[in-house]
This record gives structure tokens, sequence and C-alpha cells, in this order.
């Protein structure tokens, strides 16, 4: 098993084929390139095959913080 933090290799292809496993949907691959493209993602790979998959949204994309707060 690999693990990989901030998976640059995450494609929409390869990252919808595998949530279609999952979630089965007509995804939009350039919607999804957006996505991945702002996140951070962990991946876990078998034999270079995605296996699983966690994307997490990086604090500094969330835009200035909420008055009152440190």
């Amino acid at each position: 098993m690999e693990y990989r933090v901030d998976d640059r290799s995450l494609t929409p292809d390869g990252f919808l084929a595998f949530v279609d496993q999952i979630w089965p949907g007509d995804y939009d691959a350039e919607k999804t390139r957006t996505a991945l493209a702002r996140t951070l993602n962990i991946t876990a790979r078998d034999g270079g095959q995605l296996v699983g998959c966690r994307r997490s949204l990086p604090s500094f994309t969330l835009g200035p913080q909420a008055p009152g707060t440190p």
C-alpha cells in the first residue's frame, strides 16, 4: 500500500472511476478537475491502483475569517 499526500498525479478520470464505484452518477470531469486542484488530496494506492482518497480543503481557501474570530 502506498499513501500519497497532496497527490498531484490524481486525474479527474482516475478519481471519477474510483468514485463511480461507490456513488454512481453522472459527474462533470471539468468541475472535478477544478475541485481537485483546490483541495489537498491524500490517496491510497495498491499496486498503482487508486483504492482510497481523502480530499481536504485547506483553510487558506476559505477566504477571510468571520468577524470576531482569531
